[in-house]
């Protein structure tokens, strides 16, 4: 294991800086794919929910979070408490993973990397 960065966020990885931009460099073609190619890019503050469905138009991401971890991938959720705009408490969970090199290596094999 090695610290490394991504896209400007330091992880620890088996893989190498550049085995890792060279295996994510491969478009995901499904949203199973989009949703573990942005935790993967976004390790260090992780995705919402509604960043998958804002920016990646992923209209299901916790159905494809239980499908990674089904696949054995560890992703967490951090539950985050705020008010929305009528002043109710509402709570959002923003995924991470925790381990990036299994992460890849799931990712090299969904995609055939």
């Amino acid at each position: 294991m090695k610290n490394i960065e991504v896209h400007g966020v330091e992880i620890v990885s088996a893989y190498s800086n550049t085995e890792i931009l060279k295996i994510i460099s491969v478009k995901p073609k499904t949203q199973l794919t989009e949703v573990l190619y942005e935790l993967i890019t976004h390790t260090k503050h992780g995705c919402s929910t509604s960043y998958f469905v804002s920016s990646c138009f992923v209209l299901n991401p916790q159905d494809n979070v239980m499908r990674l971890r089904r696949m054995g991938l560890d992703v967490d959720c951090n539950l985050l408490k705020l008010k929305n705009k009528y002043g109710r408490p509402i709570k959002y969970g923003v995924y991470k993973i925790t381990d990036v090199s299994k992460a890849v290596e799931l990712y090299k094999k969904l995609t055939d990397a």
